[in-house]
C-alpha cells in the first residue's frame, strides 16, 4: 500500500491566525482567544476567504506531484464541529484548488485525527493536540510550525524522507543554545545513503527544524 500523508489545513495550509485578525475577531476580555461567535455569525465566508500559509501553496502542489508519481496517497485532514466551518473549507478548497472533495475527510477534534493514524501514514499538523496522539496510534508526525524561517521547506524534506524509508543511522550532538526561552539542540545526521542533514531540535516546544 501507498504511503498516506494527511495534511490539516487551519495554520498549516491556510492562515487562521491572520484571518481573525482582519476580522477582528480576538476577544475583548483575552486578546489570546478567538471570538467563535463572531467567528461562526460570519459564516462560511470566515473560512472561504482565507489566505495561503507562507510557503504552502507551493508546498501543496509539490505534494500532489508526488501523489501523480504514485509515491503517496494525499488526504486534507481538518478538525471542525460546526456545518457552517465544514461548508467554508469545502468552499475554499473548490476555489484554491483541484482537489477532488471525496479526498477531504473532516473529524469533531484534533484528537480525532489519531484515528487516521497507521505505520504507513504522515500527518502535517501545526498543533501538538493533533500530533501527538496521532504519534502515539502509530503514526509519523510532521510539524509544520519549525519557525526558523524553513516552515514548509523543512516540511516537504522530512516527507521525502520518510516516503523514501530512509532511517538515521548516525547522530552527532554539535551544539546546544538558548533562544527566547526555549533550549534548542543542534544534532548531526546521516542517513542510510549517506545523506547529512542537520536536525535543530527544539527541547523546549519538542519540535524540529531539518536543513540540507
Amino acid at each position: 500500500m501507498k504511503p498516506k500523508i494527511y495534511l490539516d489545513m487551519d495554520g498549516t495550509l491556510v492562515d487562521f491566525v491572520l484571518q481573525v485578525n482582519k476580522c477582528g475577531f480576538w476577544r475583548k476580555d483575552n486578546e489570546n482567544k478567538v471570538d467563535w461567535k463572531k467567528v461562526k455569525a460570519m459564516g462560511p465566508r470566515f473560512w472561504s476567504e482565507m489566505d495561503w500559509v507562507y510557503g504552502a501553496e507551493d508546498a501543496f502542489h509539490k505534494l500532489h506531484e508526488m501523489e501523480a508519481q504514485g509515491l503517496c496517497e494525499l488526504y486534507i485532514l481538518s478538525s471542525i464541529d460546526f456545518e457552517e466551518g465544514r461548508e467554508g473549507k469545502k468552499q475554499w478548497i473548490k476555489s484554491h484548488t483541484i482537489f477532488p472533495l471525496e479526498k477531504v475527510i473532516f473529524v469533531q477534534e484534533p484528537e480525532d485525527k489519531a484515528n487516521y493514524a497507521a505505520p504507513d501514514a504522515i500527518l502535517i499538523d501545526d498543533r501538538n493536540k493533533s500530533l501527538k496522539p496521532f504519534e502515539k496510534a502509530g503514526g509519523y508526525s510532521i510539524n509544520v510550525n519549525f519557525g526558523w524561517g524553513h516552515g514548509w521547506e523543512t516540511v516537504l524534506v522530512k516527507v521525502k524522507l520518510l516516503l523514501s524509508g530512509l532511517s538515521f543511522t548516525d547522530n552527532k550532538i554539535i551544539d546546544t543554545f538558548e533562544k527566547d526561552d526555549n533550549k534548542y539542540e543542534l544534532t548531526e545526521k546521516i542517513c542510510d545513503d549517506d545523506l547529512q542533514i542537520v536536525e535543530i531540535v527544539n527541547k523546549t516546544e519538542n519540535t524540529l527544524d531539518f536543513k540540507l
